[in-house]
């Protein structure tokens, strides 16, 4: 297992560190976004994940402001709601399971505008929408967010989803490989099982990938098939899990099938250490 380690203000991913546990804040409006942010109080969870792609699919759906406004006005108090907790940004399209539909050129923007914000801890940037913006613009989308992003020290993770199945472990390791080249500082896979072994397929690949990259790894298998790769991920060699605080006020449900309490998944990882 690489002993590679990547830094999201007070927590570590990746050496031989449990896996640091994520909830995402879906709210659909500022207001909502920090109330969920003030259940942080009364749960766990290591690292809070802003999922943008609500609030902005929103925000043009009211016709209400422009996205660049909307983050420029929610993230400075989401900061100070949050405290030492450490922040992801997420804008995750609809190719991908989120609530937006965006060019490769506005994603782009809004991303480079919250990495350099220095109100963030990481940006999340899909592999897709990496080829697109090249395809598109001719441009290397990673290395345009990171440009903003290693100014401001914070890690970009380069994400694939794929909510209908769990492609090969040949498919998925060259899917791990091909974001650390494009320059990834964390490389992150969630995928949906049709049947058992495709969990053990997702938890292979993990395991191959976290031992022969150099950055740290993220890998999930989700729905009810998958549960317990949320669980059990670190030992081949995850480095963060998603879970749901439905039992917080205030915070709502997981962003993705599968996510289970925050509560059970702390005391579980805790079990292992």
């Amino acid at each position: 297992m690489n002993k590679k380690v990547v830094r999201l203000g007070n927590v570590t991913l990746g050496g031989d560190h449990t896996p640091a546990v994520c909830v995402s804040l879906i709210g659909k409006t500022k207001e909502e976004v920090l109330k969920q942010a003030e259940g942080f109080r009364e749960h766990r969870a290591d690292v809070a994940e802003l999922r943008a792609d609500h609030i902005l699919s929103e925000v043009r759906r009211r016709e209400s402001g422009t996205g660049e406004a909307c983050i420029a006005g929610l993230l400075p108090d989401l900061r100070k709601a949050l405290g030492d907790t450490p922040l992801i940004f997420t804008i995750r399209t609809k190719n991908e399971g989120g609530e937006l539909e965006i060019t490769p050129e506005a994603y782009a923007r809004l991303n480079t505008q919250a990495a350099g914000s220095g109100q963030v801890d990481a940006v999340d940037l899909e592999y897709g929408m990496v080829e697109a913006f090249r395809k598109e613009k001719g441009k290397d989308l990673l290395a345009t967010v990171k440009s903003a992003a290693v100014a401001a020290d914070v890690p970009v993770i380069a994400s694939f989803h794929d909510f209908e199945k769990t492609p090969s472990k040949e498919e998925l390791t060259s899917i791990f490989f091909g974001m650390e080249k494009t320059g990834a500082d964390v490389a992150k896979i969630a995928v949906m099982p049709k049947t058992a072994k495709d969990v053990l397929t997702l938890l292979s690949a993990s395991e191959t990938a976290s031992r022969d990259l150099s950055c740290p790894v993220i890998a999930i298998s989700m729905g009810k098939l998958g549960a317990a790769s949320r669980l059990c991920g670190g030992t081949f060699g995850s480095c963060l899990t998603f879970a749901a605080a439905s039992a917080a006020p205030g915070t709502g449900s997981g962003s993705a099938p599968g996510q289970m309490d925050v509560s059970l998944v702390r005391n579980v990882l805790q079990t292992q250490k």
